[in-house]
């Protein structure tokens, strides 16, 4: 991921260091957290209660391009390999490509990880994302055990002390949506109709506020 590992989320950890210096500047950024309702309360005292499963968020948002990308996906080791991440990932989708009022009606989601992530690739596969491009030494990582792209750096290379990054670039469009719809409102829905029929399973906070920002920027121009 392209953020630091942090001791915990509290004020003097993942707020300053992250929250306020990478999130909250950038107006095309936005962080949603994502809860688990299967999961009882930190307490115990809930069969039901909301549960912080982990983090999702959508970045370089375009109001004049209608376009977003998906990032700072993680989701917390108890819950990986579950419904959690395929969840919260279509339940956004479906936020971002549905047409207004429903959704924000974008005409693009994208996706960029390392293509050694495949955990990454392969959520991005699983909401039948189209393969764009490969995009060969697109970052420069310090060599302290991230993963690169496993080719030599060149002879004289400024930052020959650190390593290179390849990204593979995954988006789903508009006018593929009509068709993929139905299929990803099934991942998204799928727990939800099977185990908890009376609630949504996986909630993401604030898309209200990221469909007045997009809107109100359309309407202020007219």
């Amino acid at each position: 991921l392209p953020f630091d590992p942090f001791e915990s989320a509290s004020a003097v950890d993942f707020t300053p260091s992250f929250l306020e210096s990478r999130v909250r500047p950038n107006k095309e950024n936005v962080l949603f957290a994502v809860i688990d309702k299967r999961q009882p309360a930190h307490d115990g005292s809930q069969p039901l209660s909301r549960t912080l499963a982990g983090i999702i968020s959508l970045l370089n948002t375009s109001p004049t391009d209608l376009m977003t990308e998906m990032g700072f996906t993680l989701t917390f080791p108890a819950l990986q390999g579950t419904h959690v991440t395929k969840s919260a990932t279509a339940l956004l989708l479906c936020c971002c490509l549905d047409p207004s009022p429903v959704g924000l009606g974008l005409r693009r989601v994208q996706w960029q990880a390392n293509i050694a992530n495949q955990a990454s690739i392969h959520v991005a596969e699983r909401m039948r994302s189209t393969k764009e491009a490969v995009r060969r030494w697109d970052r420069v990582v310090p060599a302290d055990g991230k993963v690169g792209n496993g080719r030599r750096i060149g002879f004289g290379d400024p930052k020959g002390a650190s390593i290179g990054r390849d990204i593979g670039i995954l988006s789903i469009y508009w006018d593929d949506w009509e068709e993929r719809r139905e299929f990803i409102q099934g991942v998204r829905d799928v727990h939800f109709q099977r185990e908890v029929k009376t609630k949504k399973l996986t909630d993401i906070a604030s898309v209200t506020n990221v469909h007045d920002e997009l809107h109100g920027a359309e309407r202020s121009k007219k």
